[in-house]
């Protein structure tokens, strides 16, 4: 429904378009997974100390990035705008990146080669939430969504 100047949110009507992010509790639960997972993985290795440590760094920029994300959006659910400031203004998906560098470095930090395989998976799945979420954003927001698709990266 238009009111006004108001665009409608590509994440209007319930609450979130279905199939473009899982709800918060199945999030939590997979993250809690990851985090049990990766120290308790029946193939861990042992890598090198600069390479668990580039790990954990990627790890926190992660972190990083989705709670920097999350401050800026004021929560996750019922966005009603587009957001192209602050870390949406280079990266436009910081959440994303944020949470594919999450998974990526805890699972190298603790040399978890089967909690790592699960992680792509998970990646992928971020990618096609990814791919939705932007096909939903242009049609919404039409040449203003083009336009700063040219100017960010991912």
């Amino acid at each position: 429904m238009l009111r006004g100047n108001h665009v409608p949110s590509p994440l209007e009507g319930e609450g979130r378009v279905r199939g473009i992010r899982p709800h918060s509790a199945d999030t939590g639960l997979l993250a809690a997974g990851g985090f049990i997972m990766c120290p308790l993985d029946p193939a861990r290795v042992a890598l090198a100390g600069a390479i668990r440590w580039a790990a954990f760094g990627a790890l926190i920029a992660g972190l990083v990035l989705v709670v920097i994300a999350v401050v800026q959006l004021r929560g996750v659910e019922n966005i009603d705008h587009l957001v192209t400031t602050g870390s949406f203004a280079k990266i436009r998906h910081p959440m994303y990146t944020g949470f594919a560098l999450w998974i990526i470095g805890w699972a190298l930090y603790h040399g978890a080669l089967v909690s790592l395989a699960v992680g792509f998976a998970g990646i992928g799945n971020i990618l096609y939430w990814r791919r939705l979420e932007e096909r939903r954003l242009e049609s919404c927001y039409k040449e203003e969504y083009r336009a700063y698709r040219k100017k960010t990266w991912f």
